[in-house]
C-alpha cells in the first residue's frame, strides 16, 4: 500500500527568497589510491580490473543533488529557501530531511511516499580530486503533484536543475512567467538529452540566468568558444553563464561580456559540488541585490571554497564568514 506522508502541516500560503527544484541524493564516496587515472592522449580514465579485490582509503556519506546542494548556499546566505523535491519514507530519505532541518532548508515542499526512492551515487575518488560518479537517479519523478504544490508558493527566484522530467521543467517555467519569478537555470540529465525540446522551452519562457558549463553548452548551442556560447545563449535568455574549468566562467547579459578566472591554487580535496556551488553562489549573490560582476566573484570564493573539503556542503561559504 502506497502512503503519503506530510512533513510539516501546510500553510495556505509559501514565501520565499529562493525555490529550488530538484532531485536528492545519497552519495557514497569511495577514496584511494586505486582510483588514480591513467591518462593517455588526452583522455584519463581508473584502471579497474574485473574480479579484483580492491583495497580504498576511506568510505563517506553525504546527501548532494543540484538542487539539494545549491539550497545550502542560499541558506548560508541568509536567505528562505524551500526546496521543492519528493523523498520516502526510508532511513535514507529522513536522514536527508534532518540535514535540511539543520541547514535552516524549509521542507513544506517536499512530497513523500513510501514509494519513492531517492537518487544513489557512489563516486570513486582519487587523490587528486577527480572523480568518476556511477549514478542512480531515482525514482520518476511525479510531476502531477510538484507541480500541485508549487501553485501554492510565493518566491522571487526559482533555481531548477537536473529534473529528469520535461514536463516538470515546461510547468515551472510556466508557473514563473505567470507569477512574475525570476529564474535559474542550471540543466543537466534529461535537459541535455533533448536539446531541441530544452532550447525550445527556453525561448518560450523568461529564464533570467542560464548556467552550464562548456560542454554543456555546446550540446545545446553548438560547438564555440566559451565566450560566443555565452554570447549566443543571450538569444534565450537574459544572462547566459558558461563556465570552463581551470580557464574560469564566462557571461554576458546580452550587452557586456564579462569574465571571471577561477580563484588562487588551492589543494582540490574533492570537486563533487564545485558546479553547484559556483552556480548558486552565483545567484545568491544576485538574489541579495548585487550585480553580475559581484555575483561571479563569489561564485568563484564559494566553488573555490567547497573543493577544498570532502563532499559537497562543508565548504560552502556562511554569510558571515566572506570577507567584503
Amino acid at each position: 500500500m502506497t502512503t503519503r506522508r506530510s512533513i510539516k502541516k501546510r500553510r495556505s500560503s509559501l514565501a520565499y527568497d529562493v525555490v529550488c527544484i530538484g532531485r536528492p541524493v545519497q552519495d557514497n564516496v569511495l577514496s584511494g589510491d586505486v582510483f588514480k587515472p591513467y591518462c593517455s592522449h588526452g583522455v584519463c580514465r581508473q584502471n579497474i580490473q574485473i574480479g579484483e579485490k580492491l583495497a580504498i582509503d576511506d568510505v563517506d556519506t553525504f546527501y548532494g543533488g543540484n538542487a539539494l546542494n545549491a539550497s545550502l548556499t542560499f541558506a548560508r546566505q541568509n536567505l528562505s529557501v524551500g526546496l521543492l523535491t519528493q523523498v520516502g519514507t526510508d532511513s535514507r530519505s529522513n536522514d536527508l530531511l534532518s540535514l535540511m532541518i539543520s541547514e535552516n532548508v524549509d521542507n513544506n515542499l517536499i512530497y513523500s511516499s513510501d514509494d519513492v526512492k531517492i537518487g544513489h551515487s557512489t563516486i570513486l575518488l582519487s587523490k587528486d580530486g577527480e572523480r568518476t560518479i556511477l549514478a542512480y537517479p531515482g525514482s520518476e519523478i511525479n510531476h502531477q503533484i510538484l507541480l500541485s504544490t508549487l501553485e501554492d508558493v510565493e518566491t522571487r527566484w526559482l533555481y531548477i536543475s537536473s529534473l529528469n522530467s520535461l514536463d516538470l521543467l515546461e510547468g515551472a517555467f510556466r508557473y514563473a512567467k505567470v507569477n512574475q519569478v525570476r529564474v535559474a537555470f542550471n540543466p543537466g540529465g534529461i535537459e541535455l538529452d533533448n536539446p531541441a525540446e530544452t532550447k525550445l522551452l527556453l525561448q518560450e519562457s523568461d529564464v533570467d540566468v542560464l548556467i552550464l558549463n562548456k560542454q554543456e553548452a555546446s550540446i545545446l548551442f553548438g560547438e564555440a568558444s566559451a565566450v560566443d556560447l555565452a554570447r549566443h545563449g543571450c538569444n534565450f535568455v537574459k544572462i547566459c553563464i558558461v563556465t570552463d574549468g581551470p580557464n574560469g566562467a564566462h557571461a554576458h547579459d546580452g550587452q557586456i561580456g564579462y569574465y571571471q578566472p577561477i580563484s588562487d591554487d588551492v589543494e582540490v580535496i574533492d570537486r563533487t559540488g564545485a558546479g553547484d556551488a559556483f552556480a548558486s553562489g552565483v545567484v545568491s549573490y544576485l538574489a541579495l541585490g548585487n550585480d553580475l560582476e559581484s555575483a561571479l566573484e563569489f561564485g568563484s570564493k564559494n566553488s573555490t571554497s567547497v573543493v577544498q573539503h570532502l563532499g559537497p556542503h562543508e565548504g560552502i561559504i556562511r554569510l558571515r564568514t566572506y570577507p567584503t
